[in-house]
């Protein structure tokens, strides 16, 4: 992404990472829990009803 296409939210950062001595680790962002939904499918694997892969599932 370069600066022209980033969001008026978010910083575009530019790091030198070839020096060879220097370890570099970007951590992600964190998650907007506020904005995520499950789909139906998403709700009924985690609420135990399986997805038909696990043989100790309900289902």
């Amino acid at each position: 992404m370069n600066a022209q296409n980033t969001p008026k939210d978010k910083q575009s950062v530019i790091v030198d990472q070839t020096n060879a001595s220097t370890v570099s680790n970007t951590p992600p962002a964190e998650p907007n829990l506020e904005d995520m939904e499950l789909n139906e499918e998403q709700l009924d694997i985690i609420s135990g009803g399986g997805d038909g892969t696990n043989p100790f599932a309900k289902g």
